[in-house]
């Protein structure tokens, strides 16, 4: 049994790991824009280029640590947050909103992709948990 709640606490431990990377290299990518097109920055030029350079680093830190995660937990991450979806869904629906903007019709047809391929890995068996 122990072995069993080891490899649970592991698995736990990865998933988690593997899913809080993706929103912060979302955020370290805004922050970059942000940087980028001055959007925040009245006339303070040094500390936009600060600023780009943080959101630079952060970026490429966010893609590389998820990139030495592998793809495995990427994938399984899909899985967990393509339902994460629905309450959005109803969210927009209520306020009378355009469900998505280009940028995040985009995304969530990435999302909607690696879901469907992690899931269709699982039962073939090329990924095991």
């Amino acid at each position: 049994m122990t072995w069993f709640a080891e490899y649970a606490f592991t698995l736990a431990l990865k998933m988690t790991s593997a899913m809080t990377l993706v929103p912060y290299l979302l955020v370290a990518a805004y922050g970059l824009k942000l940087a980028w097109i001055g959007e925040t920055y009245a006339s303070d030029a040094r500390s936009r280029t600060a600023d780009g350079v943080r959101g630079a680093l952060a970026t490429v830190y966010a893609a590389g640590m998820i990139y030495a995660g592998g793809l495995k937990f990427l994938l399984l991450s899909a899985v967990l947050y393509a339902p994460g979806t629905a309450p959005y869904f109803l969210a927009r629906r209520e306020q009378k909103k355009k469900l998505f903007t280009v940028p995040e019709m985009v995304v969530f047809a990435v999302l909607v992709v690696a879901a469907v391929a992690a899931l269709f890995a699982l039962h073939s068996g090329a990924i095991a948990v």
